[in-house]
């Protein structure tokens, strides 16, 4: 009786260890949020596009009262271009997923991008519209523990 207490009791262990543990996101359908840039594409000089990641990247602020803030940990500047201002935000007709956003910055004129939000990964892509290569800032959503 204790042999087959014993295997019942580790086969249980076995199957509690070996589950699987997933980390849930939280749902985001916002960019009025704290974020932080984890990656960039840049024009490669023939037409296309590469990806690279960027460590310790810039926080990226934005408030419901229509102000942003970005604090920089490094070289890592965002392509928007100034550190503070205000912004307004356009969402596309058919999505909340998808717009534009003026970033109005003290020291210079506004800066119009495109911006996604990509739910499933919890990132917000920012489109410089004045690259045509399709520069993007990609920033990953803080989640606060």
């Amino acid at each position: 009786m204790k042999t087959i207490f014993g295997i019942c009791a580790m086969t249980i262990a076995i199957f509690i260890s070996c589950e699987k543990k997933t980390e849930e996101l939280p749902f985001i359908d916002s960019i009025v949020n704290n974020w932080q840039l984890v990656g960039r594409y840049n024009p490669t000089g023939d037409g296309s596009v590469t990806y690279s990641e960027v460590q310790n990247g810039d926080f990226l602020i934005i408030s419901d009262d229509n102000s942003f803030i970005i604090t920089s940990n490094s070289n890592n500047n965002t392509i928007i271009g100034c550190f503070e201002g205000v912004y307004s935000l356009e969402e596309d007709l058919n999505t909340t997923l998808s717009g534009t956003i003026d970033f109005g910055c003290d020291n210079q004129d506004s800066s119009l991008f495109r911006w996604i939000l990509n739910t499933e990964e919890n990132t917000l892509s920012l489109r410089d519209p004045i690259c045509l290569e399709g520069c993007t800032d990609v920033f990953k959503l803080i989640i606060e523990q």
